[in-house]
Formats: structure tokens, C-alpha cells, sequence
């Protein structure tokens, strides 16, 4: 049975993430960081997590989101997405009216994902990452209708 859950370090130290997300954004201090928000969660089948993520909110009303995939997610990576769809919603719904997300440049799969999430492409950030490598920038905002 799929279940969402609170995020804990048994996710973060189990998940096996796909090759092109970097484990080091989930570990030592940033990892701590993320156990700590109110809005981190894992899908879990029975006790292993194959998805994990959240929302970081940088300043009033925008929120960073983060996510990372099991290299085996296979078929649900469509319930992570319409999760994740959700989750931007209920943001949303709760007085957020930007959401973001930071795509490393060479990770194509992620670039397809944020799109399909509705993000809209706004920059480069270069040099962002840990090794100084160089990510997108994708943001969705709020509709003022």
C-alpha cells in the first residue's frame, strides 16, 4: 500500500535516487534542514520510500519545491507528479503565490517534470550547485483570478 508520510532520516539515508540527482542535497545539514520543515514528506510501499519531498519557504509567499525520485520508480513517477500537483495547489490554496524549483542543467528528465507541473523555464543559475554546476531556474505563480 502507497502511503505519504512524514519525512524521516530512514527516507533520506534509504532512498536510492536516480543517477543524475545529487545525493548531497538530502544529507548533513541541508538534510537536516529539510526534516525540520513542516511540509517534508516521503511516498512510501510498505517501508521503502521511492519518493521524497517538500517545500522550503524562502520569504513571504514563495516556496521552493524540492523533490527526489527512486531510480526504480518506474510507473509511479505519474503519482509523484500528480502529488506534487497537489501539493502546489494546496500552496497555493494556503497564500503562496510562487513556487519554484532548481533543475540541474544536464538532468533533462527533471526539466520534463517541472514543465508538466505547469513551471515556466526563467534562467540560468550558474554555478549554483555543489560543484559549482550550473541550474535552472522554474517557477509556477498564482493566477490573480
Amino acid at each position: 500500500m502507497i502511503r505519504l508520510v512524514k519525512l524521516e532520516q530512514c527516507h533520506l539515508d534509504g532512498i536510492q535516487l536516480q543517477p543524475k540527482q545529487d545525493k548531497r542535497w538530502f544529507t548533513g545539514e541541508l538534510g537536516a534542514m529539510l526534516l525540520e520543515q513542516p511540509f517534508s514528506f516521503a511516498l512510501v510501499d510498505d517501508v521503502t520510500a521511492w519518493a521524497i519531498g517538500g517545500v522550503v519557504e524562502t520569504h513571504d509567499g514563495v516556496a521552493r519545491m524540492w523533490v527526489g525520485i527512486a531510480e526504480d520508480a518506474g510507473t509511479r513517477l505519474l503519482m509523484v507528479i500528480r502529488w506534487t500537483q497537489r501539493a502546489i495547489e494546496s500552496l497555493f490554496g494556503a497564500g503562496f503565490h510562487r513556487v519554484e524549483a532548481h533543475v540541474k542543467t544536464d538532468f533533462a528528465e527533471a526539466h520534463r517534470m517541472v514543465r508538466l507541473l505547469g513551471m515556466e523555464f526563467e534562467g540560468i543559475m550558474r554555478q549554483y550547485g555543489p560543484d559549482r554546476e550550473d541550474y535552472a531556474l522554474y517557477a509556477r505563480v498564482k493566477d490573480h483570478g
